[in-house]
């Protein structure tokens, strides 16, 4: 599974009011009222709020309220609300009457957040509240009061002190149970050996923390838009069925007491008494009554201003107003109250000081009126929310289940309980304590949703999904849920459900920022870089200055190969956030890989100010160093890390090691262990790379040696599995290659069985297996190399065949554990007196040749096997083994490494010049193939091999590795300036994938050329790849030499059509289009169909292809995706042809220009005879294709004119213009001479002579 895409559990549990707000006003609809009725009176208003409060109270929710609202707003606007609610509050606040169910109603409406109306309730209820708390009790002494209203709700004050943040959010907290490790996208690769762990940093996760950026959050306390009151002060003031007749206590003295200033709040649990509500205790903004009403008509507040004057001030005003207000009317809902005790006055005191801040004043109240009530389970809860916030979790979790022990169905309590459970990482006991909540309330939806979240964390994905998915039946506008239910899809990589998930969220809430880029993080790991892109634009323009979506849009943008735009992202995530090492150093990165290489190591540096134990950039910026051929490239670098060491700004072999070595004086091996590893590692193969160059000594493999051995003191086979193999293997190829086979021979066999146990794995996936084989197929290598050491052929030539088919069966097939393994009297089944077997082995220390013949006992090897010796005896001095050179294979190795690195950089640069023909033509490549193949030839030692080859006519090539993709046939013909001698010119070359493939493979037998059924492809109407220029000529022409023959053109030539035809029983296939080869993931090669279909391999390995001879891919346009050298085996197309059944494949090794192609296609075919293989065949044209002359190509024109349809008039009018063309050149002019025209055609298959 790839890695996790976001760190969604560092901040769990958190869902803004704001949001919660806004999702449930995007759920309400009004009603249309049609007549209009008459006014509603007063009295009807009293009657409607107190239908309103009533179901407020029974938990209808935020939603209810709204729609009962909006079904009347046509008879009752706003502006009708505020006017009654400003008198009702006068009346109430006027009246004796202390009202405390009426005030916590009023108020848990308010904190439904519905609008004005809620708010001017909320603020009418706090002030009762609080009047009621500063009245005289029977146990308290008079404490003077002053009365005080906010002007706007808590939130509206939330940063301007923790209480009252505290008192809103009801628990607005994340879970920051993961550690602050940032995990991004993959950073690209860099070639070299050392920098190759930089292209395996998985999938991209995401945090968002400090200043810079905010997760999506979610409420992890109490239910926002059930009964999400102050700390459950409804449910407080709620009276038992049993006191319903209660009656109101009568006011006696409503004077206001003398003021006592002496008084503070208390911070202890001893000595405590309320504390007068002056100045100290109030809110930090003390908004007043008059302020709160500051918006209103001015008669009315200058009114009511008069009115608190006169209160303050008259006795007998007061007790007319609480006369008037006392009398009881059918619809007045005033609920009388028992007076407050003096646990509730200390419980009221709690809520205050928690509400200004004062946490631990706080604490110590509730702790007041539990000693006098510790059965209200109300004040347990709200000691345990206060404890939340001090973060006190263990305390808290205790007070929380005190409460629940009062009383069991307390679903807040339980709902607390588990996030904090959340907070502390304890995610299956938060889990139990969601599934509580639900027990008790099944329609809680922010139960549903934390219970998903705990399960993510818990990794059990399937559950936390359908967890989301009940929550979201609850409440499906909630975009925040569909955010999450994503990115567990993206964790358990449905990653199409994660997009339409993160879709959902975005069509409720466009301006989601966070959710346009983990979208783009599942399109990134989907591999659509180009969408991603697009998603993150599309956060960025809504929050410009999140610097992480800067950095991952310019990793995508790297990955298309854009790298100067990718510099530019990388910048402006610099701008916003300077010290974001990670960004530096993926600019180096992307400098380095456009040849830029002073300027990436400039930002390596940069990245190294910031943080110096950054082993990835030493390694960077060593590779970087290595890279400058100007030995004072860096003479003009001024950093912090080059001021103090000068060796720093060295370059070539010199500068590696002084980055590397500067890099050990920060990584130590106890703190990082990975990177003080590997930065020894990338030290060995520094010195192995500088051995190779210098073949005459061994010391600087030796130092590789030492080097390597101290990369395996941190990177253990327990810590480090992988890493550890791969410095086993480079190891063991540096003691195989300085001949010292004992060492190596040990340190193969630990290895074998390392790679053993880790394929031996139980929770090891098959995908995951072969890839790990594949990795270290390099040791099975290294074992052919000590049996010919030790002297047995045989044995090595076994192994290196059954490694070499373990190796195509997993490209091809998937994980085997069992591959058969071949003996060598096996192969003389393909070997007579005139036929035999040159075969190739690459290792990482050495290429070797075997050559197979008939009856012989054992391979021949075409090299001198290597020499273990401390000191040899050369003449009359003794030589010491650092003085010896290189083993000849190893010798050979590192120089066909050298010619292969020059022959794919060349091709590549040609390949990219392919709409310029008259540069391709004139490029190095190919003007200089003749020369590059001598040089080949002469490397792989081709004179000695042919020595072998006495009395031989046909020879098959099993090449290993890259070799596949080198014409090795063109090696045995002369050069240009030598003749053709007659052996030569009747030698048949064909190749094989392996000696087991040709014995699978049934011969071919190609018939009379007017029975054979032939099914043609011709030239595909593309989207992706432009047509061919000539493919309808070599078509036409082709058709009317096989008479019984299917053809499938143009914008019909798609996968249904192809397919249906593929699976007939033609005998002939021939494909004239574009074909892919991809050498990084071979069953992704394909053939190019119409519109955007294609033919992959792997599809093609799926068909039964017995019934055809053969396949023809010549005619076609060739592209290798990639050039990076091979260290398994190379498969192709080719492969899977021969893996359906087919006998034999003609295909080209590069695209070939139109007029050669057509005249080596075409004459191929008129060539075929029933009596004749297609190997011999091939053979002959191509000689036929080197030797034409001139003249002899207007012949051939001129015969070919004739023998076409008098009706074909484009065709004979194209052929006419070549012939008239051709005879306009020097007669004896070879036109085709050169091996760019006849040495890319090869054959692959087994083959025979008989019809």
């Amino acid at each position: 599974m790839l890695r996790r895409l976001f760190q969604w559990l560092k901040k769990l549990f958190q869902h803004p009011f704001s949001s919660q707000k806004a999702r449930s006003l995007n759920a309400a609809r009004g009603y249309r009222v049609v007549n209009s009725p008459p006014e509603l009176t007063n009295a009807d208003l009293e009657l409607l709020f107190t239908q309103l409060l009533e179901g407020v109270q029974q938990a209808r929710g935020r939603q209810w309220a709204l729609k009962y609202l909006q079904r009347m707003e046509n008879r009752i606007p706003d502006e009708r609300w505020i006017d009654w609610l400003l008198n009702f509050g006068e009346r109430l606040l006027s009246s004796p009457a202390p009202n405390h169910q009426l005030a916590a109603r009023m108020i848990q409406l308010g904190e439904l957040g519905i609008g004005r109306i809620g708010d001017l309730s909320y603020d009418i209820g706090l002030s009762l509240l609080k009047r009621n708390s500063a009245t005289r009790y029977e146990e308290i002494e008079e404490l003077d009061h002053h009365v005080v209203m906010e002007s706007k709700r808590p939130e509206d004050h939330l940063l301007n002190s923790p209480g009252q943040e505290l008192i809103r959010n009801l628990g607005d907290r994340l879970w920051d149970y993961d550690d602050d490790e940032t995990e991004i996208l993959p950073i690209p690769e860099i070639a070299s050996v050392e920098e190759a762990w930089t292209g395996n940093i998985g999938e991209v996760l995401w945090e968002y923390e400090g200043e810079d950026a905010e997760i999506p959050t979610r409420a992890a306390l109490l239910d926002p838009e059930e009964d999400d009151e102050i700390a459950n002060l409804f449910d407080l003031f709620s009276e038992p069925e049993e006191q319903e007749n209660t009656t109101t206590t009568p006011v006696t003295n409503l004077s206001p007491p003398a003021e006592d200033t002496s008084l503070t709040p208390p911070t202890e649990n001893t000595n405590l008494s309320p504390p007068p509500e002056d100045g100290k205790g109030e809110l930090s903004e003390t908004a007043t009554w008059d302020k709160s009403l500051a918006k209103l008509e001015p008669t009315v507040a200058q009114a009511f201003d008069e009115l608190l004057v006169r209160l303050d001030q008259s006795t007998s005003l007061v007790q007319e107003l609480a006369s008037e207000l006392a009398i009881q009317r059918n619809n007045s809902q005033i609920i009388p109250q028992q007076k407050i005790d003096r646990a509730q006055a200390w419980f009221y005191q709690g809520l205050q000081q928690a509400r200004t801040g004062d946490l631990l004043g706080a604490i110590a109240s509730y702790d007041a009126a539990i000693e006098l009530k510790p059965h209200v389970d109300e004040y347990w809860f709200n000691r345990a929310l206060t404890l939340f916030h001090l973060e006190h979790f263990v305390e808290a979790i205790a007070s929380y289940e005190k409460a629940i022990e009062l009383k069991p169905d307390y679903y807040k309590a339980w709902y607390n309980r588990g996030g904090i459970l959340g907070e502390l990482g304890q995610f299956d006991e938060a889990v139990i304590s969601f599934e509580r909540v639900i027990a008790i309330k099944p329609d809680f939806p922010e139960a549903w949703s934390s219970r998903g979240l705990a399960l993510m964390k818990l990794g059990q994905l399937l559950e936390a999904i359908a967890s989301y998915d009940q929550a979201l039946l609850l409440q499906p506008q909630d975009p925040e849920n569909w955010y999450y239910r994503g990115i567990a899809l993206g964790v358990s990589e449905q990653h199409e459900e994660a997009i339409a998930s993160y879709d959902k969220a975005l069509e409720i809430q466009p301006d989601y920022y966070e959710v346009w880029i983990d979208r783009g993080v599942v399109l990134f790991n989907l591999g659509q870089w180009s969408e991603a892109i697009a998603s993150w634009d599309k956060a960025l323009s809504i929050q410009a200055d999140f610097y992480l979506a800067w950095y991952n849009r310019g990793v995508a943008l790297e990955n298309l190969g854009r790298r100067e735009e990718a510099i530019d992202s990388y910048r402006k995530a610099i701008a916003i956030k300077p010290d974001f090492h990670l960004a530096w150093y993926n600019q180096a990165v992307a400098l380095f890989y456009l040849g830029r290489y002073a300027d990436a190591i400039a930002s390596y540096d940069s990245a190294l100010q910031i943080k110096f134990d950054y082993w990835e950039a030493w390694i960077g910026r060593g590779t970087a160093a290595g890279n400058l051929v100007n030995p004072d490239a860096l003479s003009g670098l001024f950093t912090t890390i080059t001021a103090t060491n000068a060796a720093l700004k060295q370059s070539g072999y010199e500068g590696k090691l002084a980055s590397y070595e500067a890099g050990l004086k920060y990584v130590r091996p106890d703190t990082h262990p990975e990177g003080w590893g590997r930065l020894h590692l990338a030290i060995a193969n520094t010195h192995y790379d500088q051995g190779k160059k210098d073949t005459v000594t061994r010391s600087h493999w030796q130092k590789a040696v030492a080097e390597y051995n101290q990369a395996l003191l941190t990177l253990t086979s327990e810590d480090f599995p992988q890493l550890h193999l791969e410095v086993l293997q480079s190891l063991i190829k540096t003691l195989v290659g300085l001949g010292q086979t004992a060492q190596a021979q040990e340190f193969l066999k630990y290895s074998t069985n390392l790679l053993q146990q880790l394929l031996s794995d139980s929770t090891r996936t098959d995908d995951s297996k072969k890839q790990l084989a594949l990795k270290f197929a390099g040791l099975r290598q290294l074992v052919v190399d000590l049996a010919i050491d030790y002297g047995d052929l045989v044995e090595a030539w076994e192994i290196a065949e059954q490694a070499k088919n373990a190796c195509l069966t997993w490209l091809l097939d998937g994980w085997q554990e069992e591959i058969e393994s071949l003996s060598y009297a096996e192969v003389q089944a393909l070997l007579n007196p005139q036929t035999a077997i040159i075969y190739w082995h690459i290792s990482p220390a050495a290429l070797h040749t075997f050559i197979l013949k008939d009856q012989a006992p054992s391979p021949i090897l075409a090299f001198t096997p290597m020499q273990d010796a401390g000191v040899f005896s050369l003449g009359k001095t003794p030589m010491r083994l650092h003085e010896v050179p290189l083993p000849e294979a190893v010798r050979r190795l590192i120089a066909f490494e050298d010619w292969l690195e020059d022959w794919n950089q060349q091709y590549q640069e040609y390949c990219s010049n392919s709409s310029d023909k008259q540069n391709q033509s004139n490029h190095s490549w190919r003007v200089d193939m003749e020369q590059r193949l001598l040089q080949l030839k002469n490397i792989l030692n081709i004179s000695t091999i042919t020595q072998e080859l006495e009395g031989i006519t046909k020879i098959i090539l099993i090449p290993h590795r890259d070799l596949q993709k080198l014409p090795l046939h063109a090696l045995f013909s002369p050069s240009v300036e030598e003749e053709l001698s007659s052996i030569e010119a009747n030698l048949t070359i064909s190749y094989l994938p392996s000696v087991q493939t040709g014995l699978i493979v049934e011969p071919e037998i190609i018939g009379d050329k007017n029975n054979q059924l032939f099914l043609s492809i011709e030239n595909p109407h593309s989207t992706d790849y432009p047509s061919l220029k000539f493919a309808k000529l070599q078509a036409e022409i082709v058709s009317q030499i096989f008479p019984n023959s299917q053809r499938i053109q143009g914008a019909q030539a798609n996968k249904n059509n192809v397919a249906y035809a593929f699976v007939d029983d033609y005998n002939i296939f021939h494909f004239i289009g574009h074909i892919i080869n991809n050498s990084s993931e071979p069953k992704k090669s394909e053939l190019v169909l119409a519109g955007a279909d294609k033919l992959t391999l792997e599809e093609i390995c799926q068909q039964s292809l017995v019934s055809y001879n053969l396949v023809n891919l010549s005619a076609c346009e060739s592209t290798i995706t990639s050039n990076h050298t091979v260290t398994s085996e190379y498969v192709s197309l080719v492969n899977g042809f021969l893996s359906g059944g087919v006998s034999q494949v003609v295909s080209t090794l590069w695209t070939v220009e139109s007029v050669a192609n057509d005249l080596a296609i075409v004459e191929f075919y008129r060539r075929l005879q029933p009596n004749k293989s297609a190997a011999t065949t091939l053979a002959e044209v191509t000689v036929w294709l080197r030797e034409l002359t001139a003249k002899e190509l207007t012949k051939w024109y001129e015969d070919l004119l004739n023998n076409l349809h008098p009706e074909d008039l484009r065709i004979r009018t194209h052929v006419a213009t070549q012939m008239y063309r051709s005879s306009k050149l020097p007669p004896e002019q070879k036109l085709y001479s050169h091996p760019y025209y006849w040495a890319a055609f090869t054959i692959t298959g087994n083959q025979t002579e008989s019809i």
